[in-house]
């Protein structure tokens, strides 16, 4: 859970505070409780939209990838991953072929990588490679759209 602090100045009672300010002190001190509340339910959806943001950033490049991977029998294609998670601190994104189950699919690498193999259109090799340079510079602008959508900031998502 994301933590933060707010505060506008600091009083300083240099005489004795009457009722009414004193009041008036605790109405504040409830106000900028409420602040930081609705502060931190903004970092936390912030935060909880970053690993769908990159999800959703990445997924058409994944989706293209998918397009023009050669199928054969179809156990290349099949490898095919996309996943996101959060370890700790750090989002940890990965796009890739050549795993099936706890199988290796051990010719995803020379598929992907040997530019003489003929391959039926749309097919080809660098299936991977070509959609990610293709779209590289695309995902910070789909992650963004996808945080302003879905963070209490923008009126969005869940929370305030």
């Amino acid at each position: 859970m994301a933590g933060s602090s707010v505060f506008a100045g600091r009083v300083r009672a240099t005489r004795a505070v009457s009722s009414g300010e004193g009041g008036m002190i605790i109405d504040m001190r409830a106000q900028m409780r409420v602040i930081e509340g609705n502060l931190d339910k903004a970092i936390n959806s912030i935060q909880g939209a970053t690993v769908g943001a990159a999800r959703e950033a990445l997924k058409p490049i994944f989706d293209e990838s998918q397009r023009l991977v050669p199928v054969d029998t179809g156990r290349l294609k099949r490898s095919g991953e996309l996943s996101v998670k959060r370890t700790g601190g750090t989002i940890v994104a990965k796009i890739g072929y050549g795993r099936e189950g706890k199988h290796i699919v051990d010719y995803a690498t020379k598929v992907h990588e040997v530019l003489t193999f003929r391959h039926a259109a749309p097919t080809q090799a660098k299936f991977l490679e070509q959609p990610l340079l293709a779209q590289m510079s695309l995902i910070p602008g789909r992650m963004a759209e996808h945080i302003k959508k879905n963070s209490v900031l923008a009126g969005g998502g869940k929370g305030g």
